[in-house]
């Protein structure tokens, strides 16, 4: 199961949030709303000996270092803060996020894993962590991890909802859409869990639900691209054609460069014999990723369907030459 809105993001808010906070604010905790991490969950060392001192130098640069997006040097200056005291978890936190923001997983994996071994249970870290292990599809560890997530915070949606992708992963059915059911049931206000729910509806061929499921998303998120892609590509199924090419339009119009959506446009249009404006789409697609060699071969079938033989050897040339032919 895969999301267009990859769930590093929603990891990276939660542990960012702290610093973002207070940039913004001036200050060290936040006014309102629960953050995964934040000042308040730090202890800090009530100690004026040198090498506290020093610590705090190091780590109030790598702070400022994330703020203002130089995150090599913030590895650098956590990095110092930790020689100086790596018993100490909070530089851990302020590592980890610089990591995650070069795509760092590795050692992003490894630093969380640290600050679970030297902290008391917290239920962000493990599932800070658990996210990390599903993007990299180890749904297994991913599950250990969002267990213990909501074993330490039962009320917690997001444990259940990545609980239910990791199930699904296992096709495990029963267990996924249960956990999906009680995120939803937890707070019935996130567009993320319907859209999710959508997507098991969807590959049990239950296309009502997938569909009711995928209008409550954008009922909450309007300008969600992806679930009204998922809702153009459910009419395209059931050939309802001006249905499909409506909410494709809707789908990129928020997003222009969303090509899967210009692709399966095309389709439709195709499937109405409107051959130029399916064209028109490869066109803009072979624009924006000229290196796809997918694109030129639907141009050329769609350029022989329009009488246009010239322009389709032209396009089936460069396949094969893309194709390594």
């Amino acid at each position: 199961m895969s999301i267009k809105i990859n769930s590093f993001l929603l990891l990276s808010f939660f542990l960012f949030n702290f610093y973002s906070t207070k940039a913004q604010n001036n200050a060290a905790s936040p006014s309102s709303g629960e953050l995964l991490i934040g000042a308040s969950d730090f202890v800090f060392i009530e100690s004026n000996d040198s090498i506290s001192i020093i610590y705090y130098e190091f780590l109030n640069k790598s702070e400022k270092n994330i703020i203002a997006g130089n995150y090599k040097d913030a590895i650098r200056d956590a990095s110092a803060s930790i020689a100086l005291k790596p018993d100490f978890f909070k530089a851990y936190y302020t590592r980890i996020v610089a990591y995650l923001k070069i795509l760092d997983y590795e050692n992003s994996l490894a630093d969380i894993s640290t600050a679970i071994e030297k902290s008391s249970p917290r239920y962000e870290l493990y599932f800070n962590r658990g996210i990390l292990y599903r993007d990299i599809k180890q749904y297994d560890l991913a599950l250990s991890d969002f267990n213990k997530t909501a074993e330490l915070k039962s009320d917690f949606p997001y444990a259940y909802l990545y609980q239910g992708e990791c199930y699904f992963s296992f096709n495990d059915y029963e267990n996924a859409l249960r956990n999906f059911n009680k995120a939803i049931q937890l707070d019935s206000n996130i567009a993320l869990f319907y859209y999710d729910r959508s997507l098991y509806y969807s590959s049990m061929k239950n296309t009502t639900e997938e569909l009711n499921d995928l209008k409550k998303c954008i009922s909450i998120d309007p300008n969600n691209s992806s679930a009204l892609h998922n809702i153009g590509y459910s009419f395209f199924k059931r050939n309802e054609l001006d249905s499909a090419i409506y909410y494709y339009n809707k789908a990129i119009a928020i997003d222009p460069i969303y090509l899967k959506a210009r692709c399966n446009r095309a389709r439709a249009y195709e499937n109405k014999k409107q051959y130029q404006l399916a064209i028109d789409d490869f066109t803009y697609a072979i624009n924006a990723l000229p290196s796809e060699k997918f694109f030129y071969r639907r141009r050329a079938e769609l350029y022989i369907l329009n009488n246009q033989q010239e322009k389709a050897n032209q396009d089936i040339k460069t396949f094969n030459q893309l194709s390594g032919n």
